[in-house]
């Protein structure tokens, strides 16, 4: 068998009739979801998951994204193994869990230095599975503090910014 066969997020792609995979682009949310992520998270279109119990899974490329929910099956979009359908199972057994993402889809962590699109920067203070608390630093360091959902992520632009620690460097004496 092939490499691609033995990856458990192409695994998950034979128990789906072939007619439902095709269903991509027709496929959409009823008004409220019943897909939950591995820990019991409510999923909904356009949060980011990754595969926290798999460690055969490469996360480097990035979390993937929830495209359609329908019935008892959710499609994923991975980065870069496409989009997969899985049942809540699957969802399981492969640990995929919900994960808050920049605009650009890169995972959150808490003391990352973030930058919205005002161009007021922060830190992110901490984490729920459904918010992030960005403590502002400059332009708008009166404002405090903000929790943002995914939504208001994307609303406002916020997307990881270089470290302050990889901004320096050492030029013949004391690092800058």
């Amino acid at each position: 068998s092939s490499e691609r066969d033995n990856n458990p997020l192409h695994a998950a792609r034979a128990h789906v009739p072939r007619d439902l995979r095709r269903a991509g682009g027709r496929m959409g949310n009823c008004h409220k979801s019943s897909a939950y992520d591995a820990y019991g998270n409510w999923l909904e279109e356009g949060c980011w998951v990754e595969c926290a119990h798999d460690r055969s899974v490469d996360n480097a490329a990035g979390p993937g994204r929830v495209r359609f929910i329908a019935d008892d099956r959710v499609t994923f979009e991975w980065p870069v193994f496409g989009s997969y359908i899985y049942n809540a199972d699957d969802i399981r057994r492969y640990g995929i869990v919900k994960v808050l993402a920049d605009k650009d889809g890169r995972k959150l962590l808490v003391d990352q230095l973030v930058e919205m699109k005002d161009g007021s920067e922060g830190i992110v203070a901490s984490m729920t599975d459904t918010t992030v608390t960005i403590n502002y630093t400059t332009k708008d360091w009166h404002a405090g503090t903000h929790t943002f959902s995914q939504r208001d992520i994307e609303e406002h632009g916020v997307k990881i910014s270089v470290a302050l620690g990889q901004r320096r460097h050492c030029i013949a004496g004391p690092c800058m």
